[in-house]
């Protein structure tokens, strides 16, 4: 084998064979092609494949070749050291999680029970144009080279957009030594190689292909008798065995191909060389034939032979119109195994799915010298070969459903923040964060009592390490256990239950345009929706205007009670407006405030200070500098001195505007006032949900929030609706650099709830920009 070999060199990404530039060379160049597995795709995504393969033969030259390599592999230990390497050793139950998770992949590992089947394409181009020159002069060949590497990029930009499916990975000079020995060593088929770890291989650019690649027995395919059937090849360490296709098929169709595919659950490696014919050449030979049936038209017993005229006519007509191209495909399947009755079952499981592909024909192959002259040209990349007595005639109908085109669906395993299996039996990655930290909103779907809750909990307990801020949304309890062991709080509503959430509570943050919008919101899930718009819209009006008064009483009774402090107030925010971006509003230029003094106290004390008195002044009396000075009030108040829902129905009662005491407005205000008394603490309807000083905390690792033990009705849909508003004001407060998580299980009830719809859309856009994913739950798709 060593003397046979044949001659090649890793040059620009590219894999050369020959031993000089010539006519005879021969360049090629491979990829990773990720696509679907398709033994779940349904027919329509089958017959998508088969277009687009179509459309890829068409687009083949005939001084071009291409090459498909599918294989088994289980190259996870990566992935597995990668996730086990993530931090997590201060979320306790999140380190167990993982570790508890990376054993078991690790024992189906060294049990070979992980499947991971991957698609490889190699290009390859010839030197014909080169005639009988050869290329001596340095930059001459330099420039040709340039123009072939230019070529293949070219080509490889083209199949991007002619295989929507999948996705293009173009080799380097390390990956394509990766894979040649991958290939020449099958031991290493489990074994993590990656570019990255080349040097310790010995990865020399310098040196030729079987130097750097072959790196197992030189007597390869040595026929083993002792003790054992002569007919079993021998590489590396693993008999081996050859199937080669001698006939096609007598019709194809798209998947014909994926039950061989599942034939085996690894060992196996399907390659397949492809070479285009002229077609020029083919219309002439069809032509001679034609000549040659033309002289038995008058013979009687020639039964037949006007219509197979016909029929190259009409092969003639079609080639021409480029409906028909012709290829010469060579298609081999080989099986290796550490023993002889693996190897044995492997061949009869592969050979009983062979004979259900009717009309087709596969030999197996003993012979040695057969045996090796096949392998060298299933080599990968190799595509220059003269040894072509294997090929076979194929046109490019049937071409199409002949392309082993599948692979394991593995997600993102080298982001991966949490692992599962896969349907093929291998091994999935689920990334919840990019890897520049931007959120992945997600959606599960499951019927009722497939394991929703069940998979939504072990994906928060694997990736609970990236988590700085957590909130759960359910009904069954089925994420306290977790929440208990995360150290979040956990409101299990109830309808005697003492818990308040005021609605004018602003947690810390600035007074904004929405805090005034949520106490409106709030008022209006007392009152209900009329079916008159117009309506709907007065009594919000109305609402607002003493939402708004309320809120301004409480920031006069503090400023009056220390005008001192109004100063050093008015220093803060006018610093909180420099901090602010030219498209950003007030609140995010306090955030960026609150982070500074957090990170980098001393130099916000020097900042605050050095803003001129002048400028302070300047930003107080303007229209815009004294709101914000009177938004930031309510960051300096504490729990019990934010206004009260008490105190608005009080003051829609007993102290309306003038112009509110009579008429219709006096009477839409009575209705108003008496309908708010429901969320009164003593004599409302929702207890002290609403009403009182808020006791819920929300800080800390996240909040854990379940409605089982309250009836449909007026308390589960403000509290559904206020819970989630307030969880979501929360958030926006956090460092962005922070992630967080909301996870709504059971989202089909939430939404159920009148106008969830409009703040879990207004979640879904806005919360990506402060890092937080939304995960929710449904029953259906449909939902």
């Amino acid at each position: 084998m060593k003397r046979q070999f044949p001659e090649g060199w890793f040059e620009r990404g590219m894999l050369w064979w020959g031993p000089s530039l010539d006519r005879h060379t021969r360049f090629s160049q491979g990829a990773r092609l990720e696509v679907p597995d398709m033994r779940a795709a349904d027919p329509r995504t089958l017959m998508e494949l088969s277009a687009q393969n179509g459309l890829f033969l068409a687009s083949i030259g005939e001084r071009s070749a291409f090459q498909v390599h599918w294989t088994i592999e289980s190259d996870y230990t990566a992935a597995l050291e990668r996730y086990q390497g993530v931090p997590s050793q201060g979320e306790a139950w999140c380190h167990r999680s993982r570790v508890v998770r990376k054993r078991y992949y690790d024992q189906r590992l060294a049990e070979g029970t992980l499947r991971r089947e991957r698609v490889y394409f190699y290009l390859g181009r010839s030197c014909e144009e080169l005639g009988s020159a050869t290329l001596g002069q340095r930059l001459e060949a330099e420039s040709y080279l340039d123009q072939v590497r230019t070529g293949f990029d070219i080509q490889w930009d083209a199949l991007r957009g002619l295989y929507t499916l999948g996705r293009w990975s173009p080799f380097s000079d390390a990956d394509h030594c990766i894979h040649l020995r991958k290939f020449l060593n099958p031991s290493l088929s489990a074994t993590v190689l990656s570019a990255e770890t080349e040097a310790s291989l010995g990865f020399d650019p310098d040196r030729s292909i079987r130097g750097n690649c072959l790196r197992g027995e030189l007597n390869a395919f040595s026929l083993r008798s002792a003790g054992g059937r002569e007919d079993v090849l021998m590489l590396d360490g693993n008999y081996h065995g050859l199937f080669v296709m001698r006939e096609l098929p007598r019709a194809t169709r798209p998947g014909m191909l994926l039950p061989i595919l599942a034939a085996a659950s690894e060992g196996i490696c399907i390659t397949l060389n492809v070479y285009p014919l002229s077609i020029d050449s083919e219309i002439e030979r069809l032509r001679r034939e034609i000549a040659e049936l033309s002289l038995f038209l008058s013979d009687k017993k020639s039964l037949g032979v006007e219509n197979d005229i016909i029929t190259r006519r009409a092969r003639i007509d079609s080639l021409l119109s480029s409906v028909t191209i012709p290829f010469k495909m060579l298609f081999v399947i080989r099986l290796w195994d550490r023993t002889q009755d693996g190897l044995a079952a492997k061949m009869l499981a592969v050979k009983t799915t062979l004979h259900r592909i009717e009309g087709a024909a596969f030999f197996h192959v003993t012979s040695r010298a057969r045996a090796l002259h096949l392998f060298y040209e299933t080599l990968p990349g190799h595509l220059g070969s003269g040894y072509r007595g294997w090929d076979i005639y194929v046109e490019n109908r049937n071409l199409v459903d002949l392309m082993p085109i599948s692979a394991t669906f593995t997600g993102h395993l080298g982001e991966a923040q949490a692992l599962y299996d896969s349907p093929s039996g291998g091994l999935v990655g689920v990334r919840l964060l990019a890897s520049d930290g931007t959120p992945q909103h997600s959606m599960v779907v499951g019927v009722n009592g497939s394991g929703k809750s069940a998979f939504l909990i072990d994906l928060m307990s694997q990736s609970q390490c990236y988590w700085g801020y957590r909130f759960f949304q359910e009904e069954g309890l089925a994420f306290s256990t977790l929440a208990r062991l995360s150290g979040m709080e956990s409101l299990v509503l109830r309808e005697s239950g003492e818990r308040t959430l005021n609605p004018f509570d602003t947690l810390g943050l600035p007074l904004t345009g929405m805090n005034v919008a949520g106490g409106v919101r709030t008022c209006m899930k007392l009152i209900g929706h009329s079916r008159d718009e117009d309506r709907n819209k007065r009594r919000e009006s109305l609402i607002a205007g003493y939402v708004f008064s309320h809120f301004m009483d409480a920031a006069e009774d503090w400023k009056n009670r220390d005008e001192g402090r109004w100063h050093a107030l008015a220093r803060r925010a006018a610093l909180a407006e420099r901090l602010r971006g030219a498209h950003e509003e007030f609140l995010d230029g306090f955030a960026a405030l609150r982070e500074r003094e957090r990170l980098f106290p001393a130099e916000c004390a020097q900042s605050l200070a050095e803003i001129p008195e002048e400028e302070v002044v300047r930003f107080c009396t303007s229209k815009a500098g004294g709101q914000a000075v009177m938004a930031m009030v309510f960051t300096q108040l504490t729990p019990d001195a934010y206004p009260q829902f008490s105190g608005l129905v009080s003051l829609m009662r007993h102290a309306r505007m003038p112009h509110h005491r009579s008429g219709a407005v006096g009477e839409e205000m009575d209705f108003l006032s008496t309908e708010l008394g429901k969320g009164k603490r003593l004599g409302g309807l929702v207890g002290p949900f609403i009403d009182g000083v808020t006791n819920l905390r929300l800080e800390g690792p996240g909040l854990h929030f379940d409605t089982s033990y309250v009836a449909d009705g007026l308390l589960k849909e403000l509290a559904s609706y206020m819970v989630f508003d307030r969880v979501r004001q929360f958030m926006i407060t956090l460092p962005r650099s922070t992630a967080k998580v909301m996870v709504l299980d059971e989202l089909r009830r939430i939404l159920a709830i009148p106008g969830a719809s409009d703040f879990i859309k207004e979640a879904l856009a806005q919360m990506r920009k402060y890092r937080c994913v939304f995960i929710g739950a449904f029953q259906e798709p449909s939902q």
